[in-house]
């Protein structure tokens, strides 16, 4: 298998349309807020009461301005109508990007996870042939040394595989990596003497401990404090993408609409279109999820609370958060101006990216592996007891 996602030009060129295709929604947002804004502008007009009219010509004033204004509200009525209409052929043009750029990205998923699960059936299958490797071709017993020494080829062998492509960087392989170094830290304390029942009981552990940590999260579809929302199955990058549809509404305080949002507004309406359950404040979003450390370890998706807690942000990713500023702005994308020292706290609601595609490879592995990875370790351990004994004797 190409360790490369071979439709990753394709998928690239399906991201572009989809950006596109929000800065066009973006843009029919902005129009819409604008010409609201000059009908509101002149019906304040038109509300206003006249001042004290002394002669008939200017009573004759009055009334054609009025008249005007009536017409010209009448016709910004029908530009309103119309740039909404243009609101809502944007959006299902960009729908249509994002479902087109979606289905592209769970291949590329489904990909990584062949690929992640293929790293692990290797080095499955090398420390498989170093446990039934007892004597090398000459009859000579293999010595701890010889074992070492195959073990690094083989690790540089999975390495050089891996060279093609970014390394997966998974729940699995870890849990993969502990329990292989366990099982070979137990043999060399039995060969050293320090007995098969140590190493046993250690082996045991540690595919208990690999088990935990592929063990499937929890499946909410509430957000919940120290928890991740996995029920949806939205991540980060769904986040950031169901974010963006929002861009150029206009800031209101208190609004959870199209017509106009606040901050914690738009955080609550944003996963509320993802499945995900959010409270409506920022004080109480601020113990959603799970903590991230500092902005270094940030990932799409993640919320960004300043100290005070009055406001809140969507971290996009490359330095930029989208957020709803205040009165006057609209929902836009800029530069993170938070700085670590500003922060009360970072939160992740849903898994990241990676964090999803390393549980999903853990799936996969598991899966593939499941007809022999039951008493894997503990055969792996006896075979190299018996190895490091004919050795001994």
């Amino acid at each position: 298998m190409a360790r490369r996602f071979p439709l990753a030009g394709l998928l690239r060129l399906r991201h572009a349309e989809q950006d596109r295709a929000a800065a066009t929604l973006a843009d029919a947002n902005g129009r819409v807020r604008e010409a609201a804004d000059a009908r509101m502008a002149a019906r304040r007009t038109l509300d206003d009461e006249p001042s004290t009219v002394t002669d008939a010509a200017t009573l004759s004033a009055v009334a054609s301005a009025r008249a005007a204004t009536r017409g010209m509200l009448e016709e910004l009525d029908a530009v309103v109508r119309s740039r909404r209409a243009d609101v809502d052929r944007a959006q299902q043009t960009y729908n249509a990007a994002r479902r087109s750029a979606l289905g592209l990205e769970k291949l590329e998923g489904q990909h990584t996870t062949r690929v992640a699960a293929e790293d692990l059936r290797t080095e499955q299958n090398a420390l498989d042939e170093i446990a039934a490797r007892r004597r090398t071709e000459g009859g000579t017993p293999m010595s701890i040394d010889a074992v070492l020494s195959r073990i690094s080829e083989i690790r540089s062998q999975i390495e050089t595989l891996q060279g093609g492509a970014p390394a997966p960087s998974t729940a699995g392989s870890a849990a993969a990596s502990s329990a292989a170094a366990s099982t070979f830290a137990d043999a060399l304390a039995t060969e050293t003497g320090a007995g098969a029942r140590s190493g046993t009981t250690t082996g045991a552990a540690a595919t208990t401990a690999a088990a935990a940590a592929t063990a499937a999260p929890a499946t909410s579809v509430d957000a919940g404090r120290g928890t991740l929302a996995t029920g949806s199955g939205a991540t980060g990058g769904a986040v950031v993408a169901a974010a963006e549809k929002y861009l150029g509404v206009p800031y209101v305080f208190g609004g959870e609409t199209r017509a106009g949002m606040d901050c914690s507004g738009l955080v609550q309406t944003v996963f509320k279109d993802l499945g995900v359950t959010m409270p409506r404040v920022v004080p109480d979003q601020a113990d959603m999820g799970v903590a991230v450390p500092s902005l270094a370890q940030a990932q799409p998706g993640d919320l960004i609370i300043p100290k005070g807690e009055q406001h809140i942000v969507i971290y996009v990713g490359d330095g930029k958060v989208l957020h709803a500023p205040r009165p006057g702005k609209d929902v836009r994308i800029v530069d993170n101006w938070y700085k670590d020292s500003d922060i009360a706290t970072i939160r992740r609601i849903v898994p990241s990216g990676q964090e999803a595609a390393a549980t999903s490879a853990a799936q996969v592995a598991r899966t593939a592996g499941a007809s022999s990875a039951t008493n894997a370790t503990d055969m792996q351990m006896a075979a190299l007891q018996s190895l490091f004994a004919g050795s001994a004797a």
